[in-house]
């Protein structure tokens, strides 16, 4: 939450600043939207679905998504009072009793109706594609703002806005790069790393769970503060671009993403050296233990069965073998 609520904020509020500097030729009100995209918090399905096809740690990303809708709902209306001059023509306290009924109600809702009305929930899962229908309510917040642009007649030079879509397309990937980075710092710190223990599957996570911002809490929050304005569709402009090219490069990352957590888990194999002789140094070693282990036993029974030229001599007999534990008169020994 730090890189997605802190960092990614900063760097956009950054940008924007070098921006202003001349405002002849961009229009201010894109520009005040890039800083309204990237004080955004974190997406939740965006974020689950892409970590889990790129092999990253789901559990993380959720845990990391939801804490970040929930925590977005008080820092980015407060970031957008500290970075715009004008945050509109809402109070802070207005926004938050505005979002707590608009975001906050309607989560507690449906986690009482899962706790006391568990089967009314699955029935109502089985018979109603709440995923289609989410997707149905942000592209009604999108032409809902749209069309106050377009009855207020408010326009943008088309200069400004290739800019404004060329600057949300290399954010992403920027925010991106500075979510690496950071798991990188860490792991470096001798103390920090050792501590956190970050994985390759947490740092998929970490990366689209920085990067990404959300359409669904973002529209409603430019409604509360700049609905009334006549801009209002320019503001919420950055924020749509952003969104739909974080879902395209977001995809475009899962199978690199994959690859790269997955040969963490693939042990490297070492091929033995092969010896002159034609074998590894292992086979050859068995090899010669066993023709020194045949010879030994060679040689310990032809001592044995060996003729004894001192007391064959003018006689021409020869020893008999004696089984361990007997005497030579063949009576048993001890």
């Amino acid at each position: 939450q730090g890189l997605c609520l802190g960092l990614t904020p900063l760097i956009g509020f950054a940008i924007a600043k070098a921006m202003r500097t001349n405002k002849t030729w961009l229009d201010q009100n894109l520009v005040s939207g890039l800083i309204v995209c990237t004080s955004m918090p974190t997406t939740i399905s965006t974020n689950v679905v892409f970590t889990k096809q790129a092999g990253g740690n789901e559990a993380v990303a959720l845990i990391n998504a939801v804490i970040g809708n929930v925590i977005g709902i008080f820092v980015s209306p407060a970031l957008l009072q500290a970075y715009l001059s004008q945050s509109g023509q809402t109070s802070y306290a207005a926004v938050l009793q505005n979002l707590s009924a608009t975001v906050i109600g309607p989560l507690i809702v449906g986690q009482l109706l899962q706790y006391f009305a568990p089967k009314l929930v699955l029935w109502l899962q089985a018979h109603i594609n709440f995923g289609k229908v989410s997707n149905i309510m942000i592209i009604t917040l999108v032409w809902n703002t749209f069309s106050g642009l377009f009855y207020n007649k408010i326009t943008a030079d088309a200069g400004s806005l290739v800019l404004i879509i060329f600057m949300c397309v290399i954010l992403y990937l920027v925010f991106t790069c500075v979510c690496l980075g950071t798991v990188w710092a860490i792991h470096s710190t001798p103390y920090v790393g050792k501590f956190f223990a970050i994985t390759r599957p947490d740092t998929v996570a970490i990366c689209y769970c920085g990067a990404t911002k959300t359409l669904a809490l973002g529209l409603p929050l430019i409604t509360v503060l700049f609905g009334t304005q006549s801009n209002a569709g320019l503001l919420a402009l950055p924020l749509i671009v952003y969104h739909a090219s974080q879902v395209v490069q977001g995809s475009l990352l899962i199978r690199p993403f994959k690859r790269w957590t997955q040969s963490e888990l693939v042990l490297p194999q070492v091929d033995k050296p092969v010896t002159p002789e034609g074998g590894t140094p292992d086979s050859n070693e068995s090899t010669s233990s066993e023709s020194i282990a045949d010879q030994t036993f060679q040689g310990a029974h032809g001592s044995e069965s060996a003729p004894d030229s001192k007391g064959d001599k003018g006689t021409g007999s020869s020893h008999s073998f004696t089984a361990p534990g007997s005497h030579q008169d063949g009576s048993p020994g001890l």
